[in-house]
């Protein structure tokens, strides 16, 4: 008589044939994955994160009053995404200001909290320009270091003469650093008059992290140039413009 021997089968095989007999197991079935919720630090929206941003530097009101007393609002307001962070920069404009009362802008360092940011620093007054208790423009540029710079335009008039500068702002991750006052403007025409009356306004041009230059039109051209030195942007050469 022949002896047919079975051979083992494998034990993948048996427990594949174990369950033909029986139900299919079923598939678990995934997590649902948590739906993204839109935060003011990562929102799309720039309005967003502006409007966490200014809530979280003026959490009462959007208005500050210095040790004199004096009284600023501010309704401009300015996101900066630097390198080592987020910056708010809120231009204050005085009520009940005086001839020589200058307008300001307030620095606030963020850190992303939640929804929205908490101040890792204040920097009140950062920036203090103009007359009359307000500046007369600014905007940030990113072409004068590798950190933002806030350029603060302002001026006065006094016994009929006008002057006017730009202050260059760095925003370094330790605060800020001003890093030149630019003399931009000249006139004296309300102290002189006829042939003898001498305007000039000067606008920043062929600017790059080393340097620039602040090219005057008016009474006549003339070009003055600053470079860095120092951690600070200095003229070369005697002034051209005149004196205030």
């Amino acid at each position: 008589m022949t002896t047919f021997r079975s051979k083992a089968l494998p034990l993948a095989t048996l427990a594949l044939l174990a369950g033909c007999g029986g139900e299919p197991e079923k598939a678990a079935a995934p997590e649902p994955k948590p739906t993204p919720v839109a935060s003011a630090t990562s929102a799309a929206s720039p309005e967003a994160r502006l409007a966490a941003a200014v809530k979280a530097a003026f959490p009462s009101e959007v208005a500050v009053e210095d040790k004199d007393g004096q009284r600023y609002t501010f309704s401009d307001h300015r996101l900066i995404d630097a390198p080592f962070g987020v910056v708010l920069a809120s231009e204050g404009r005085a009520e009940n200001f005086g001839h020589v009362t200058a307008g300001r802008i307030d620095l606030a360092y963020l850190t992303p909290s939640g929804s929205g940011f908490t101040v890792a620093k204040r920097f009140p007054a950062a920036v203090v320009q103009g007359s009359f208790g307000q500046m007369s423009d600014w905007t940030v540029r990113n072409d004068l270091a590798d950190v933002p710079v806030i350029a603060a335009s302002g001026g006065f008039t006094g016994q009929g003469y006008t002057c006017g500068s730009t202050a260059l702002t760095e925003l370094r991750p330790d605060g800020p650093v001003e890093v030149a006052d630019v003399k931009t403007v000249y006139s004296d025409d309300g102290a002189v008059e006829g042939p003898a009356v001498k305007s000039f306004e000067g606008k920043l041009t062929n600017v790059t992290p080393n340097g620039f230059d602040v090219a005057f039109t008016g009474t006549r051209s003339f070009t003055e140039h600053y470079a860095r030195s120092g951690g600070k942007f200095v003229r070369q050469g005697p002034a051209q413009l005149p004196a205030c």
